[in-house]
């Protein structure tokens, strides 16, 4: 079994062993063209107005067209909610801007809040559309997750990994190669 490389002073206790399939694509389970590249996952864990980050380097299977999504990490609904405020204020702005060249009086000093808006909603929702899985990817973003570590105390140690799979049936074969890890406790497998 192989494990993760580790940035940072965190390791894994001794009896959390896991290793990824290699014969398929992690993302679209594509079956020829595959390398294995490294996912660079990070899970951040805050704690009263600070925090600690741990990077892993997951030795992951990939087919040449799914390799992009290897770097890019999963956006949750505050990195959208965060590109709509952006997108709002930069519209607003150009819109604020662009009435020094045109009569008072227009449309756009009446309802600028509104234009903005509008604006805004779908410069956001072709974003979104934008990072949508291609093909038979089953997801534009790193396709495996860290759901939750456990760690000791003091020492910092992991001592229980919990993954999720954009694909269902690489986490079957996760599920099948790391079955000891699986049924000790030590690995877990998020199935939402």
């Amino acid at each position: 079994m192989t494990t993760p490389i580790l940035a940072g002073k965190a390791k894994f206790k001794d009896d959390v062993q896991f290793a990824f399939p290699a014969d398929f694509c992690c993302n679209c389970g594509k079956k020829t063209d595959i390398e294995r590249t490294e996912q660079d996952t990070k899970v951040t864990t805050y704690l009263f107005g600070g925090g600690t980050e741990i990077t892993f380097k997951f030795p992951l299977p990939f087919c040449r067209e799914c390799i992009p999504s290897s770097k890019r990490r999963p956006k949750n609904i505050f990195h959208r909610i965060l590109v709509f405020l952006v997108l709002f204020g930069a519209v607003a702005l150009a819109l604020i801007v662009s009435e020094l060249f045109i009569p008072q009086g227009t449309v756009i000093s009446e309802h600028l809040v509104p234009i903005s808006l509008v604006a805004s909603l779908s410069f956001t929702i072709i974003w979104i559309s934008l990072n949508r899985p291609k093909g038979k990817q089953t997801s534009y973003f790193q396709p495996v997750r860290i759901r939750k570590l456990k760690r000791e105390f003091i020492s910092g140690d992991i001592t229980k990994i919990v993954f999720s799979f954009t694909n269902k049936a690489y986490e079957r074969a996760f599920s099948a190669k790391n079955k000891e890890a699986v049924s000790t406790g030590t690995v877990g497998i998020d199935k939402n």
